[in-house]
């Protein structure tokens, strides 16, 4: 008769206890971190734009430039 293999546990029942690698924490920090820098990457880039967009109306009939759409 073969062994059945238990599957590796998250709550250990008898001593109330939860098992999470140090793997797993430093993964999760990592994750958090970087999610963090592509938030603030994604608002400088979007506020230049609204920056680079308001310049072009604002001075763009003052110097000649076309209007944008």
């Amino acid at each position: 008769m073969r062994e059945h293999r238990r599957s590796p546990k998250l709550h250990n029942f008898r001593t109330g206890k939860s098992e999470m690698s140090l793997v797993g924490i430093v993964l999760l920090l990592v994750a958090i971190y970087a999610a963090f820098k592509v938030v603030g990457a994604l608002f400088k880039t979007m506020l230049w734009i609204g920056i680079l967009l308001f310049a072009w109306w604002y001075f763009g009939p003052r110097i000649g430039m076309p209007f944008p759409f």
